[in-house]
């Protein structure tokens, strides 16, 4: 039984007059009936929940997606049957369509489930019309599944079979798909990277890094490989992260670049336009030339970087600072292009056991993120950064904040536990408007306290709205009683 709440006009206390508010809210009962769940915002078309059964019978389990508006009223629900062995992989909502992914799944008695089999099953979902459809087919056993792309029929993304990156692209009627391989002359190794692939008129591209330069490959829907063009072969920068964006007939790409030979190790930002398979510009844009990107340190290690700094300059030389950002996609809003990425380290502890120590992985530790507004010639008008200090760790990279706009300030947040930290930036010129402001998110009802959280995560929505969504136990101070929750808040900026 899902239990709506609906919250009108409730606030949060909040320090200053712009403040993250409540708008609407759903539970689910996580564990009795739902095994694993995926949220999916669908824009001013609402939001979409898609859950797998705890219980299965004669070695099938059901797949049941439900389509809320934007009030968090329920629009349609609708399911299906899949193999007990099926669990979601990755999804996709792009011009109109909801595309998940799930793929054959065996046990692990650690970790997160490994592909076993070649099944794969595409639920499609047109919010439009509210029809759902199943393919099943079939995908190379042991092959990733990268981001989605989709368009024409097609799907694809980027694959890695046996430490190799490869193109994999799904005939979306059919279900059966394929590996692809980029086919640049000395690219079949480790240093052969594909940073991102997307569908445009009835193409494949990708774009591959070798140790060449970065090739943009395009193929055709049947998988022949139509042209490879190198981009950057006369560059010393080597581009390590991308996103693409289509925009009149051009592919507009960002992401991080560094300029070691080998290492790996993110030293800067860039905005780049493809005409055709041209490159018609590339502007590079050290990290250490951003506004407060050293904020997250101490007072001395910002006065030691900033030291170094003059030093180089004095030199007429250019330092650089190694980071690890992971990069958001390309954000179009008013005519204008932002940039969203998120920096972080990796932390270890040291465990002894009688007369041996072993290091452990302990998780990635984020400390800010960037936020960068580009004009369509790729030319920086204002950045800015965005302090952050989860307490959680998470075991792979992933994406803490979300951004969105209300026509004035651009919104920034993120989840830490039962708190939602946000920070607000005027539009015209990249100056906070808010500061950091930690808000304990609730249910709503003043009789209710969220004990614990975990798994919290943020999306914008559309407008002035954002999705938090995630698992926390409640408890009812009136009886006493706790529940365990698969939860969903609307939030606006007001």
């Amino acid at each position: 039984m899902i239990r709506l709440t609906l919250m009108i006009a409730l606030a949060f206390q909040a320090i200053l007059s712009i403040h993250a508010q409540v708008k609407a809210r759903i539970e689910l009962p996580y564990k009795e009936e739902i095994r694993d769940y995926r949220i999916i915002p669908m824009k001013e078309k609402g939001v979409l929940i898609a859950t797998l059964s705890v219980k299965s019978s004669d070695g099938m389990r059901m797949l049941k997606l439900t389509h809320y508006d934007t009030d968090l009223q329920l629009v349609k629900s609708d399911s299906t049957q899949l193999d007990r062995s099926m669990d979601f992989d990755e999804y996709l909502y792009d011009d109109g369509r909801c595309l998940v992914v799930l793929r054959e799944m065996g046990r692990v008695l650690l970790g997160p489930r490994k592909v076993i089999g070649d099944d794969v099953a595409i639920v499609t979902y047109i919010p439009s019309t509210r029809e759902m459809g199943v393919v099943n087919g079939n995908y190379p056993e042991n092959a990733s599944i990268g981001i989605l792309a989709a368009g024409d029929g097609i799907m694809a993304f980027t694959t890695t079979k046996r430490y190799f990156d490869y193109i994999g692209m799904v005939d979306l009627s059919t279900g059966d798909g394929q590996i692809l391989d980029p086919g640049i002359s000395g690219g079949r190794s480790k240093e052969c990277s594909v940073l991102r692939t997307m569908v445009v008129n009835d193409e494949v591209l990708s774009l591959v890094r070798t140790k060449k330069g970065t090739h943009l490959v395009r193929f055709d829907r049947r998988g022949g490989q139509k042209s490879c063009f190198n981009l950057t072969q006369d560059l010393v920068q080597r581009l390590l992260t991308a996103s693409i964006t289509e925009k009149g007939g051009s592919l507009l790409v960002t992401g991080t670049f560094t300029n070691h030979k080998k290492k790996n190790y993110d030293q800067g930002i860039y905005f780049a336009r493809i005409d055709g398979d041209k490159l018609a510009f590339i502007r590079f844009y050290n990290f250490l030339d951003l506004q407060h990107f050293t904020e997250y340190m101490s007072g001395r290690g910002q006065r030691k970087v900033e030291r170094k700094k003059e030093r180089a300059e004095r030199k007429g030389k250019t330092i650089q600072m190694n980071s690890l950002v992971t990069s958001h996609g390309l954000i179009e809003h008013g005519g204008a292009y932002y940039y969203v990425g998120e920096a972080y380290f990796p932390t270890y502890v040291v465990i002894t056991t009688g007369f041996s120590t072993t290091t452990v992985f302990d998780g990635y530790k984020y400390t800010h993120a960037v936020l960068a507004k580009f004009d369509a010639d790729g030319i920086l008008l204002w950045d800015n950064c965005f302090p952050m200090d989860p307490s959680f760790k998470p075991k792979r990279v992933i994406h803490f904040v979300a951004a969105g706009f209300d026509g004035k300030n651009v919104n920034a947040l993120y989840p830490d536990k039962r708190l939602l930290v946000s920070k607000l930036f005027r539009d015209t010129d990249g100056e906070v408007v808010q500061d950091k402001q930690k808000e304990v998110m609730d249910t709503g009802d003043e009789d209710e306290d969220v004990k614990k959280a975990k798994d919290t995560e943020t999306a914008y929505w559309y407008g002035d709205n954002f999705l938090v969504y995630g698992i926390q136990v409640v408890k009812n101070n009136a009886t006493g009683e706790r529940r365990k929750v698969i939860f969903i808040n609307k939030y606006s900026i007001e």
